[in-house]
């Protein structure tokens, strides 16, 4: 996964710049679309049951009493509706989702590879993975099959001959559903919690034989570094460590090894922004050694090439101690080398103006990379510093001397030659202060908890007009195009080579690669016009349409990194949009389904 180092704050997404007009506005197009749509909609179900001339007085009627019927809503009859929900969904069994999950989590144990270098990961992934799965099947089998079948067994009628509103029908239905998603997802939170905690606690004790180790306990050992006053910490193995405490006497020591510690993490980058000079020292865009995905860009070793990384606000109230850097780069070699030992680099600090106070770059601080592996380099406040015209250099404090307005500069080079590092914007970054692991969790939780209202939304909408298995048909498809719109766009515009399904059929039949263009005629004009008129309605019914992989935060918890607040709110605000214009369409199509009845 790639953590994305730009991401909007929730003000800048919500309200309208230059760049964009902002969600605010496009939530209020989208609701105008919604009505004129539906109404449209409406007007020609009506009209072939009822004609012309009938179906638009229907359908004006809807418009003018569908605004009274929504401001006269009453929450008790809602509530009264979510309760009726919330028990045909228990009759249904429902329970057996869950059922599922915790059996899946039993059988878990024996399929996940337990000598993996990243165990927490793993385990986080497979236990994130399938809750987010289990609960969108839940919302979705539950919102479209629970109206179909009741208006098939014409028990709704039950309920629509009582002083009820559709629209309160729908909201019924949607929130008694999700309230029975939330009740389950809770729950899966608290036992997936517990099981990835469980599943990666263990316990060690220092070796008899080799005071240096830990004994060999979970298909791994530690070396241990003893440190003054009766304690001492091990090494980093699997992504854990443990501390090692003295419970004895100074004379007869009795040492004793805590619990992992690190496996799990919140981690709060602050990023920078990347340039590059090339191996002559100029600013340059970096090296492509040859890769199909271009998202790293590479510098040569032992060059005057070099990854420049600029920050802002470095402050010494956001880091009191020192500057903790992480990096996690990519190893490129012309040449074998010392694969165990890795490719060596060096980092400056650099003041990005240095007038004020003279001082140009810092010491180099060198440092061994690894093919991804995550390094840790922490830089204490002083450090050793040159000026331009100073060979010997001066100690001075960063936050003074180096970064005195809050920006700096980190510069990354590789010294060993013909070998390179690669590095994108997110590969670097500044450590802040840890948040909880479980509030992160429970971050994650809630954009599960998102996507199932969407789920359950969008299930009700489809349920008013179709039957069980088409609207469930229905729901997928519309998940599968917004999912793929980026695709989707690209085949339609010619972005993605290959083309779209007519000329693919096309190149399978000819056996052409999907690199050789087709041969120039109105043969191929043709075929391309087609798929550009055949996936243009397709491409702009997408882009409308909720991605569900735009609320993935899974993989922050897994990779360890905190799920920034601004997405949770964002994230929000797009689920809130899609319930309140699914909404109005299912007001829309259930009263055209019960006038037409």
């Amino acid at each position: 996964m790639v953590i994305e180092s730009k991401l909007p704050t929730f003000l800048e997404w919500l309200l309208p710049s230059t760049e964009s007009p902002g969600a605010i506005i496009a939530f209020i197009v989208m609701i105008f679309l919604v009505c004129m749509v539906c109404s449209l909609l409406s007007y020609l179900f009506v009209a072939i049951r009822q004609g012309p001339s009938e179906a638009f007085y229907t359908v004006t009627g809807v418009m003018r009493t569908g605004v009274f019927e929504w401001l006269q809503t009453s929450p008790r009859r809602v509530y009264a509706l979510a309760r009726l929900a919330i028990q045909e969904a228990i009759r249904r069994k429902i329970l057996i989702v869950f059922a599922m999950f915790i059996g899946l989590l039993l059988f878990a144990g024996w399929f996940l590879d337990v000598r993996s270098d990243h165990p927490a990961e793993l385990y986080l992934s497979v236990v994130l993975t399938a809750a987010n799965f289990l609960v969108l099947l839940l919302g979705l089998f539950l919102s479209t099959f629970s109206l179909p079948q009741d208006i098939q067994k014409r028990t709704i009628y039950t309920v629509v001959t009582k002083p009820v509103h559709s629209g309160e029908v729908v909201l019924g239905r949607i929130l008694g559903f999700g309230t029975v998603g939330t009740a389950i997802l809770v729950v899966m939170c608290l036992v997936s919690y517990g099981f990835v905690v469980r599943g990666m606690s263990h316990d060690h004790i220092v070796d008899p034989s080799d005071p240096s180790k830990t004994s060999l306990d979970s298909h791994h050992r530690h070396q241990i570094t003893y440190g003054d006053e009766g304690y001492g910490e091990t090494d980093v193995i699997m992504d854990h460590w443990h501390e090692v405490r003295n419970i004895g006497s100074k004379d007869s020591p009795k040492w004793e090894v805590g619990p992992a510690l690190g496996a799990f993490q919140s981690r709060v980058p602050a990023y920078g922004h990347l340039r590059f000079l090339g191996r002559d020292g100029q600013p340059g865009e970096g090296i492509n050694v040859g890769y199909e995905w271009a998202y790293r860009k590479y510098i040569e070793g032992r060059t005057g090439a070099a990854a420049i990384y600029r920050f802002e606000n470095i402050t010494k109230e956001n880091f009191p101690d020192g500057l903790p850097i992480e990096m996690t780069l990519s190893v490129f070699r012309t040449h074998k080398g010392d694969i165990e030992k890795g490719v060596n680099g060096t980092i400056e600090l650099r003041n990005p103006d240095p007038k004020g106070s003279g001082f140009v770059r810092s010491e180099p601080f060198v440092f061994t990379s690894q093919e991804y592996a995550t390094h840790e380099e922490f830089i204490p406040r002083t450090v050793r510093a040159f000026k331009a015209d100073n060979k010997s250099g001066d100690s001075v404090d960063i936050f003074e001397e180096l970064a005195p307005d809050g920006n700096l500069e980190i510069w990354v080079q590789c010294t060993d030659p013909a070998q390179f590092f690669g590095m994108a914007n997110a590969d670097v970054y500044l450590r802040r202060a840890d948040t909880s692991f479980f509030f992160n969790f429970v971050k994650c939780h809630i954009s599960m908890w998102f996507q199932m209202i969407i789920v359950i939304s969008f299930g009700v909408m489809f349920s008013t007009f179709l039957n069980g298995p088409v609207a469930l048909l229905a729901t997928n498809t519309a998940f599968t195009l917004g999912y793929f719109r980026s695709f989707i766009a690209g085949v339609v515009f010619g972005d993605i080579e290959g083309g779209g399904p007519i000329e693919s059929l096309v190149r399978i039949i000819t056996q052409n690669n999907v690199m050789v263009d087709l041969d120039p005629g109105t043969r191929t004009t043709f075929i391309k016009a087609v798929d550009y008129l055949f996936g243009l309605p397709v491409a702009g019914l997408g882009a409308v349409l909720p991605n569900l992989g735009d609320f993935g935060t899974s993989e922050f918890v897994s990779k360890g990194f905190s799920i920034d607040f601004s997405i949770i709110l964002i994230q929000g605000s797009t689920a809130f949009a899609f319930f309140v214009c699914l909404s109005i369409a299912s007001y829309f199509f259930l009263k055209t389904r019960e006038l037409a009845a």
